[in-house]
C-alpha cells in the first residue's frame, strides 16, 4: 500500500461518527419501551447524517488529491497519460477553447490536440475536482471514477441509493429544508448503522482502489508504464 496516511485518516473520520452514533443508541429508547423518543435522541439522529456525509464528502476529496499529488509527481507527459485522465490534464485547454470566439475554434482545437500529443509534461493540481466533488452525490463518484479511468468498478446500486440517502437528507437539515429533529425520528439506529456500514465500506473501498490504480501507474499507458518507477 502506498497511500496508508490516506487510509488512516478514513479510518478515524468514520470512527468518530460511529462513535458519535453509539452515543445516540445509548440514549435511545428499546423499540419496546412505553415511552416516546426525547426531542434530544430525534435531534441527534438527523444531526447524525450531517456528520456521516462531512466525513464522506472529505473522504472524497482526500483520495482526489492524494492521488492527482502522486500523478503529478511522476511529471507525467501529455502524450503518455491515459485517455480519462488526459480529460483533466486538459482542462485549460478545454476551458479556452470553449470561451474563445467563433473565429479563433479551428486554432484552439489546433492547440488542443498540439499539446494532448506533446512530450511537454504536464502537472495536474489537486484542487482541480474540488469544485465538481461538492454535493457528493453517487453519479458524483462514478463521475471520479470515469475520469480516473476506473469506470469498470462503479459503486453499486444499493451504494448508489443510500449515498444520495445521505446526501438529500444531510441537504435538508443543514439548508432548513427540514428539521434535524423530523428527519431524525423516521429512523432508528439500528436503521442509522446500516446507512453508515455501507458508506464506511464503500470508502475504504475506493481507498484501496486508487491506492493500487496509483501503484500500477494505471494513470500511463500501458507500455510506457515501467517509465515512471
Amino acid at each position: 500500500m502506498i497511500f496508508p496516511e490516506l487510509k488512516a485518516r478514513c479510518r478515524e473520520r468514520f470512527l468518530e461518527v460511529s462513535t458519535f452514533l453509539g452515543f445516540i443508541s445509548n440514549l435511545e429508547p428499546s423499540p419496546e419501551a412505553i415511552e416516546p423518543t426525547s426531542i434530544e435522541v430525534k435531534v441527534l439522529r438527523g444531526l447524525f447524517y450531517v456528520h456521516l456525509y462531512s466525513a464522506m464528502e472529505r473522504t472524497i476529496n482526500d483520495i482526489s488529491e492524494t492521488s492527482l499529488n502522486y500523478v503529478s509527481g511522476k511529471e507525467i507527459k501529455f502524450v503518455d497519460y491515459t485517455s480519462p485522465l488526459l480529460a483533466l490534464a486538459l482542462q485549460d485547454q478545454i476551458r479556452s477553447l470553449r470561451n474563445c470566439s467563433a473565429t479563433k475554434v479551428l486554432q484552439k482545437s489546433i492547440d488542443l490536440f498540439s499539446i494532448a500529443n506533446s512530450q511537454e509534461v504536464s502537472i495536474i493540481s489537486n484542487t482541480s475536482l474540488a469544485t465538481a466533488l461538492q454535493n457528493t452525490w453517487g453519479a458524483t463518484i462514478n463521475e471520479l471514477l470515469q475520469v480516473f479511468g476506473i469506470s469498470s468498478q462503479p459503486i453499486s446500486g444499493r451504494e448508489r441509493s443510500t449515498i444520495d440517502e445521505v446526501v438529500d437528507k444531510r441537504n435538508a437539515v443543514a439548508h432548513g429544508r427540514d428539521s434535524a429533529a423530523a428527519v431524525g425520528e423516521r429512523f432508528r439506529c439500528s436503521d442509522l448503522r446500516m446507512r453508515y456500514d455501507v458508506v464506511y465500506d464503500l470508502m475504504a473501498r475506493l481507498v484501496d482502489m486508487f491506492d493500487e490504480y496509483c501503484s500500477n501507474k494505471e494513470f500511463v499507458t500501458t507500455e510506457i508504464r515501467s517509465t515512471y518507477a
